[in-house]
């Protein structure tokens, strides 16, 4: 079924599509072309999925956790992590599939990937709570028998695709250690057997580095937990997420229409890879409710004639749960080519300017992660100086013109935000403050809706801490 909505702001761009309850809104910074002058515009896609019902014949889900019991998670560490694996457990439906991995020095199987129906509650507990600490930390090894499994439970039990969710402290000191080669392997698996990879970085001594590459080669979630309490939230959190799918499978094409586009290039960090006709961009699988933005630049070359041109169509395809069934909604991207004496009166989309706004600041949020890893807290206190001045700036001018609620609203999130990352610069150091950029910008990075804040305050430079002050 084709569904088609035209990106046009002065003919009701802010129509929402609704194909079985899965909602797409579409946006251009400018829908205005001057007559023969190539242009850039910008497009936003926002998605929501659909939300289905409560159901118990829900197709199951996968999981597989891939547990660190080396040496450093000897005590409470190992402890909460066992307790939790094992009340999550307890969450999961007889059709879901569970498996539990461990590594120190090498990788362990601890409960091959099962049907809940299938397992022995008294004995899955025993299995989980009878791990113990022991040696040095070869995530790869872990790492790899997960994959396996995740593989195996996709093509032998007919689970609708996999998440192995990855739990570690540590540096790794064994086997491979390149962020690179561990996000390749992630990137295989998410693309021959549907298994995405969430992580969860526990404590101050683990490898932010690596693990988001993994979680961003895998197409998942990457979590700071600070301390046990928070390990067991994240935990539970990213189960909740993966018992609560509606969507998976999600890929936008974005297709330039011959000779009508000279170029597409992403905003954010997301899975992609070119067709001969399109750039294809993997969304993944998105949870009930879940909403996610797309930002793309289209670069339009000079067009001879005046009015409607389309210069490029969207795709999606995706499918549904629980119903299995597999959606297609195109969408064509049109701009209205006008004298350039119109076009230079043309007011650009103040929803593709926040989210614009938002990208960049995501950029350097992982800048500063960076150079607070490098000790230079000097440039990291000055980059979020400068992305507070920023945000700040763009607020202040949606209130003088009165925008809409809603986009002051999502700079007042990003605010509470920084001003939270802001004062873990201050207060809590430079291990555990790149830590918490890594966490912000590996989720909303790729469009996803970040966890925020409570509180909203205005923010200013003195709450980056300036750039004279003491190194964090």
């Amino acid at each position: 079924r084709i569904a088609v909505l035209e990106l046009k702001r002065n003919r009701n761009l802010n129509r929402s599509l609704k194909e079985n309850t899965m909602h797409i809104t579409a946006h251009l910074d400018l829908d205005l072309i001057a007559l023969d002058s190539a242009d850039d515009v910008t497009c936003l896609v926002q998605l929501t999925a659909p939300m289905p019902d409560e159901i118990a014949s829900r197709p199951g889900q996968a999981l597989v956790i891939v547990l660190d019991r080396s040496g450093s998670m000897s005590g409470e560490p190992l402890e909460a992590s066992k307790r939790a694996i094992a009340t999550l457990a307890r969450r999961l439906a007889p059709q879901d599939v569970l498996g539990v991995v461990t590594f120190d020095n090498q990788g362990d199987v601890v409960v091959p990937a099962t049907r809940m129906r299938d397992l022995n509650a008294g004995e899955l507990d025993a299995r989980i709570m009878g791990i113990r600490a022991g040696g040095s930390t070869d995530l790869s090894a872990g790492y790899l028998l997960g994959l396996r499994e995740a593989g195996r439970a996709t093509a032998a039990l007919g689970s609708v695709g996999a998440t192995v969710l990855v739990v570690s402290d540590g540096h790794v000191n064994a086997g491979i250690a390149d962020p690179v080669v561990l996000a390749g392997l992630a990137q295989r698996a998410q693309g021959s057997d549907s298994v995405t990879t969430s992580t969860v970085g526990f404590g101050l001594g683990y490898d932010e580095v690596l693990l988001e590459a993994i979680t961003r080669g895998g197409n998942g979630t990457h979590r700071f937990a600070p301390d046990v309490d928070a390990a067991t939230r994240e935990i539970a959190d990213l189960v909740g997420d993966l018992l609560g799918k509606s969507v998976v499978g999600a890929l936008m094409r974005i297709r330039p229409q011959l000779g009508a586009v000279g170029g597409v290039s992403l905003r954010q960090e997301l899975p992609n890879w070119a067709e001969a006709d399109a750039v294809v961009v993997n969304l993944g699988d998105l949870y009930g409710g879940e909403e996610r933005r797309t930002l793309f630049r289209l670069h339009v070359p000079a067009v001879a004639a005046l009015g409607t041109a389309t210069v490029a169509l969207i795709e999606f395809e995706y499918t549904s749960l629980p119903d299995l069934r597999h959606h297609t909604i195109t969408l064509p991207v049109s701009v209205n080519v006008v004298p350039g004496d119109e076009a230079r009166n043309r007011v650009p989309n103040p929803v593709v300017e926040v989210e614009s706004l938002i990208a960049d600041i995501d950029a350097e949020k992982k800048a500063i992660a960076t150079s607070l890893r490098s000790g230079d807290s000097e440039t990291a206190r000055r980059s979020l100086g400068t992305a507070i001045t920023s945000v700040n700036a763009k607020r202040a001018g949606l209130r003088a013109t009165s925008a809409e609620p809603s986009l002051t609203q999502r700079l007042d999130d990003v605010a509470a935000e920084l001003l939270g990352l802001a004062d873990d610069v201050m207060h809590r150091g430079a291990e555990y403050s790149s830590k918490s950029f890594t966490d912000s910008y590996s989720s909303s990075s790729r469009g996803r809706k970040g966890k925020g804040k409570p509180d909203v305050t205005p923010l200013t430079d003195t709450d980056a801490g300036g750039g004279s002050g003491p190194a964090a």
